[in-house]
């Protein structure tokens, strides 16, 4: 014999039927059951913000370090590059300054040579091969 109570009802409809047929407590079980239900739900979806939340507190975390390393770097790069420009400047200036020499009457005398020699010596700090 089959009952109603033996089908797969919901909370609410168990607890409609027990007081549709006088059994308040299997009605006040099944309302304590539905509310449970509730309370796993919320906590369910309480765990799932909370870990939400701490994902995107670390990855803005992540973005801010990422940030200052990123920050050092390019100061860093920066300072390179001012260095690499002041550096190509006195090397253009030094092969221009050859260049006006080469273009004068000082390279072709023996005198003219050896004084450019010494500038060269005291400028880079090394003798020029030729």
């Amino acid at each position: 014999m089959r009952s109603i109570w033996n089908t797969n009802l919901t909370d609410s409809e168990i607890e409609r039927y027990a007081y549709i047929y006088g059994k308040r407590h299997l009605a006040s079980y099944a309302a304590q059951a539905e509310d449970q239900e509730d309370l796993e739900d919320l906590e369910d979806r309480y765990e799932e913000k909370l870990e939400n939340a701490c994902e995107e507190s670390f990855e803005k975390g992540k973005a801010v370090g990422i940030g200052l390393d990123t920050n050092k770097v390019i100061t860093k790069l920066q300072q390179q590059i001012a260095d690499l420009k002041s550096s190509h400047q006195r090397c253009r200036d030094n092969l221009q300054a050859v260049h006006q020499w080469l273009l004068g009457n000082d390279c072709k005398t023996a005198k003219g040579r050896k004084d450019y020699a010494l500038r060269v010596n005291d400028a880079l700090g090394c003798l020029p091969r030729y």
